[in-house]
């Protein structure tokens, strides 16, 4: 699969988009998504500035992401194959709270991220794309000034 990993270097010049990247199996409450859209933002950049280098494993990097449902895992319930979805980049953030818990992480860092083909996350991590939003037409936010 083509992926766009960081690995060897810190900074930019790890950076390198890879065709020969291995899918991840599904398991037991994972999803596979087919990405349709990723974005690229500020917390990526600053991800590749700092990674180490050769002293950190190769990283799919990315945290933002939509795309379809291609597989399910053993107990899966909120979505099914073919199913268009958004993923939700907040590893372990799972009670409302002021601020995030201890063990929380985002999307892209320490897990592998959205600039690939696919993706496998938990099914948690995932939402049913509302009707409104089309792939043809990206909404964007609008500053409030």
């Amino acid at each position: 699969m083509r992926a766009f990993v960081h690995e060897g270097i810190s900074g930019f010049d790890g950076l390198s988009c890879r065709t020969d990247v291995a899918e991840e199996a599904v398991e037991g409450g994972k999803v596979k998504i087919a990405i349709k859209y990723a974005g690229l933002n500020h917390r990526d950049l600053f991800v590749v500035e700092k990674r180490h280098g050769a002293a950190d494993p190769a990283l799919i990097i990315g945290s933002d992401g939509a795309g379809i449902v291609e597989e399910v895992g053993k107990g899966v319930e909120n979505v099914r194959p073919g199913d268009e979805v958004v993923i939700i980049p907040s590893l372990r953030w799972v009670k409302k709270s002021p601020a995030p818990p201890e063990d929380f992480e985002i999307l892209g860092l320490p897990d592998n991220g959205t600039l690939a083909e696919k993706i496998v996350v938990d099914s948690a991590q995932v939402a049913l794309k509302p009707d409104y939003l089309t792939w043809e037409k990206p909404v964007y936010c609008r500053s409030a000034h």
